[in-house]
Protein backbone atom coordinates (compact mmCIF):
# COMPACT_ATOMS: atom_id res chain seq x y z
CA UNK A 1 0.00 0.00 0.00
CA UNK A 2 4.72 2.94 -1.10
CA UNK A 3 2.05 5.26 0.37
CA UNK A 4 -0.06 3.10 -2.44
CA UNK A 5 1.87 0.25 -1.47
CA UNK A 6 0.83 0.51 2.44
CA UNK A 7 -2.98 1.71 0.74
CA UNK A 8 -3.08 -1.91 -0.97
CA UNK A 9 -0.76 -4.35 0.64
CA UNK A 10 -1.70 -3.87 4.29
CA UNK A 11 -4.69 -3.08 4.73
CA UNK A 12 -6.49 -6.32 5.41
CA UNK A 13 -10.06 -4.73 5.96
CA UNK A 14 -12.49 -3.52 3.59
CA UNK A 15 -15.66 -3.66 1.95
CA UNK A 16 -16.25 -4.00 -1.79
CA UNK A 17 -18.87 -2.41 -3.76
CA UNK A 18 -18.57 -2.73 -7.82
CA UNK A 19 -18.13 1.31 -8.36
CA UNK A 20 -15.03 0.81 -10.27
CA UNK A 21 -14.40 -1.85 -13.47
CA UNK A 22 -12.45 -4.37 -11.94
CA UNK A 23 -12.52 -7.50 -13.32
CA UNK A 24 -11.40 -10.56 -10.72
CA UNK A 25 -8.96 -12.08 -12.89
CA UNK A 26 -6.80 -8.58 -12.79
CA UNK A 27 -6.44 -8.95 -9.30
CA UNK A 28 -3.94 -11.24 -8.07
CA UNK A 29 -2.13 -11.72 -4.80
CA UNK A 30 0.17 -14.47 -4.29
CA UNK A 31 2.84 -15.53 -2.08
CA UNK A 32 6.35 -16.83 -2.41
CA UNK A 33 8.02 -17.77 0.85
CA UNK A 34 7.91 -15.19 2.90
CA UNK A 35 7.00 -12.49 0.75
CA UNK A 36 3.24 -11.36 -1.18
CA UNK A 37 3.09 -10.20 -4.50
CA UNK A 38 0.12 -8.39 -5.71
CA UNK A 39 -1.07 -6.89 -8.66
CA UNK A 40 -4.61 -5.33 -9.87
CA UNK A 41 -5.45 -3.20 -12.95
CA UNK A 42 -8.68 -1.40 -13.07
CA UNK A 43 -10.10 1.38 -15.13
CA UNK A 44 -11.87 4.17 -13.12
CA UNK A 45 -14.30 6.78 -13.95
CA UNK A 46 -12.28 9.48 -12.90
CA UNK A 47 -9.71 11.85 -14.71
CA UNK A 48 -6.15 10.81 -14.73
CA UNK A 49 -4.98 14.03 -12.77
CA UNK A 50 -7.74 13.59 -9.94
CA UNK A 51 -6.78 9.91 -10.04
CA UNK A 52 -2.93 11.36 -9.38
CA UNK A 53 -3.78 13.81 -7.03
CA UNK A 54 -5.67 11.53 -4.69
CA UNK A 55 -3.37 8.99 -4.73
CA UNK A 56 -0.27 11.51 -3.54
CA UNK A 57 -2.52 13.13 -1.34
CA UNK A 58 -0.27 11.63 1.25
CA UNK A 59 -1.64 13.23 4.51
CA UNK A 60 -5.28 11.84 3.41
CA UNK A 61 -4.56 8.28 3.04
CA UNK A 62 -6.82 7.33 5.27
CA UNK A 63 -9.75 7.98 2.58
CA UNK A 64 -8.33 5.71 0.15
CA UNK A 65 -7.75 2.76 2.49
CA UNK A 66 -9.55 2.08 5.82
CA UNK A 67 -6.97 0.00 7.39
CA UNK A 68 -4.64 2.97 7.49
CA UNK A 69 -5.06 4.90 10.79
CA UNK A 70 -2.88 7.66 9.70
CA UNK A 71 -0.23 9.08 7.92
CA UNK A 72 2.51 11.87 7.26
CA UNK A 73 4.67 13.38 5.45
CA UNK A 74 8.83 12.97 6.73
CA UNK A 75 11.75 14.79 6.18
CA UNK A 76 12.76 14.00 2.70
CA UNK A 77 16.36 11.86 2.29
CA UNK A 78 16.46 13.11 -1.41
CA UNK A 79 15.21 16.17 -3.54
CA UNK A 80 13.42 13.66 -6.14
CA UNK A 81 11.69 11.75 -2.89
CA UNK A 82 8.69 11.95 -0.47
CA UNK A 83 9.22 9.90 2.17
CA UNK A 84 5.72 8.95 3.82
CA UNK A 85 5.09 7.19 7.11
CA UNK A 86 1.72 5.23 7.26
CA UNK A 87 0.22 3.70 10.43
CA UNK A 88 -2.02 0.78 9.81
CA UNK A 89 -4.07 -1.78 11.36
CA UNK A 90 -4.56 -4.80 10.21
CA UNK A 91 -6.38 -7.92 11.35
CA UNK A 92 -7.10 -11.59 9.89
CA UNK A 93 -9.24 -13.83 11.95
CA UNK A 94 -8.03 -13.44 14.98
CA UNK A 95 -4.60 -12.17 14.85
CA UNK A 96 -4.34 -8.73 14.76
CA UNK A 97 -1.53 -6.22 14.88
CA UNK A 98 -0.36 -2.20 14.42
CA UNK A 99 2.05 -1.42 11.56
CA UNK A 100 4.43 1.70 10.78
CA UNK A 101 5.92 1.60 7.20
CA UNK A 102 8.19 3.92 6.18
CA UNK A 103 8.43 4.37 1.96
CA UNK A 104 10.52 6.89 -0.10
CA UNK A 105 8.43 7.62 -2.82
CA UNK A 106 9.55 9.09 -6.30
CA UNK A 107 7.29 10.67 -9.10
CA UNK A 108 8.07 9.47 -13.04
CA UNK A 109 8.31 11.74 -15.74
CA UNK A 110 4.92 10.21 -17.14
CA UNK A 111 3.27 10.71 -13.78
CA UNK A 112 3.63 6.68 -12.25
CA UNK A 113 4.52 6.73 -8.95
CA UNK A 114 7.14 4.18 -7.20
CA UNK A 115 7.65 3.42 -3.82
CA UNK A 116 10.41 1.38 -1.89
CA UNK A 117 9.66 0.53 1.91
CA UNK A 118 12.38 1.71 4.52
CA UNK A 119 12.87 -1.35 6.07
CA UNK A 120 14.88 0.10 9.42
CA UNK A 121 11.74 2.49 10.16
CA UNK A 122 9.31 0.25 9.33
CA UNK A 123 7.47 -3.05 10.21
CA UNK A 124 7.85 -4.54 6.75
CA UNK A 125 11.22 -6.43 5.98
CA UNK A 126 11.35 -5.34 2.61
CA UNK A 127 8.80 -4.23 -0.24
CA UNK A 128 7.93 -2.19 -3.50
CA UNK A 129 5.01 -0.59 -5.57
CA UNK A 130 4.43 0.56 -8.75
CA UNK A 131 1.20 2.54 -10.09
CA UNK A 132 1.06 3.24 -13.53
CA UNK A 133 -1.82 6.16 -14.09
CA UNK A 134 -2.86 6.15 -17.98
CA UNK A 135 -6.11 7.64 -19.32
CA UNK A 136 -7.42 10.34 -21.30
CA UNK A 137 -11.12 12.92 -20.53
CA UNK A 138 -12.92 10.99 -17.68
CA UNK A 139 -11.21 6.87 -17.82
CA UNK A 140 -8.67 6.20 -16.20
CA UNK A 141 -6.41 2.93 -16.53
CA UNK A 142 -4.53 2.38 -13.14
CA UNK A 143 -1.97 -0.79 -13.06
CA UNK A 144 -0.96 -1.59 -9.40
CA UNK A 145 2.11 -3.97 -8.35
CA UNK A 146 4.00 -4.47 -5.27
CA UNK A 147 5.73 -7.46 -3.26
CA UNK A 148 6.01 -7.02 0.35
CA UNK A 149 7.87 -9.34 3.09
CA UNK A 150 6.51 -8.47 6.50
CA UNK A 151 9.03 -7.99 9.68
CA UNK A 152 7.49 -10.02 11.61
CA UNK A 153 6.04 -13.56 11.91
CA UNK A 154 2.67 -14.58 11.03
CA UNK A 155 1.31 -17.89 11.85
CA UNK A 156 1.42 -20.56 9.19
CA UNK A 157 -2.37 -20.99 9.49
CA UNK A 158 -3.05 -17.12 9.19
CA UNK A 159 -0.42 -16.73 6.38
CA UNK A 160 -1.71 -18.49 3.44
CA UNK A 161 -5.46 -18.24 2.16
CA UNK A 162 -6.93 -15.95 4.68
CA UNK A 163 -4.16 -13.28 4.17
CA UNK A 164 -4.30 -13.73 0.88
CA UNK A 165 -7.78 -13.16 0.40
CA UNK A 166 -7.90 -10.16 2.46
CA UNK A 167 -5.15 -8.20 0.36
CA UNK A 168 -7.20 -8.86 -2.04
CA UNK A 169 -10.27 -7.56 -0.61
CA UNK A 170 -8.30 -4.48 0.28
CA UNK A 171 -6.91 -4.29 -3.16
CA UNK A 172 -10.70 -4.28 -4.53
CA UNK A 173 -12.25 -1.55 -1.51
CA UNK A 174 -9.07 0.57 -2.48
CA UNK A 175 -10.07 0.62 -6.36
CA UNK A 176 -13.64 1.66 -5.16
CA UNK A 177 -12.61 4.42 -2.99
CA UNK A 178 -9.78 5.90 -5.76
CA UNK A 179 -12.57 6.41 -8.24
CA UNK A 180 -14.92 8.01 -5.51
CA UNK A 181 -12.49 10.43 -4.10
CA UNK A 182 -11.40 11.11 -7.70
CA UNK A 183 -14.49 11.96 -9.22
CA UNK A 184 -14.95 15.98 -10.15
CA UNK A 185 -17.82 15.99 -7.43
CA UNK A 186 -15.52 14.69 -4.21
CA UNK A 187 -13.07 17.67 -5.05
CA UNK A 188 -14.08 18.77 -1.70
CA UNK A 189 -11.80 19.65 0.90
CA UNK A 190 -10.21 16.43 2.87
CA UNK A 191 -11.04 14.56 5.74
Amino acid sequence: MTILHRLLTIGLLGVVAAAADVIPEQVVVDRDGRAYHLSMTVELNAPPERVRAVLTDFEHLHRINPSIVASEVLPSPAPDVTRVRTHVKSCVWFFCRKLDLVEDLRTGPEGDISARIVAELSDMKAGSAHWTIDGAGDVTRVTYRSTMEPGFWVPPLVRSRAVKKSLRKNLLATAENLERLSRPADSGPAD
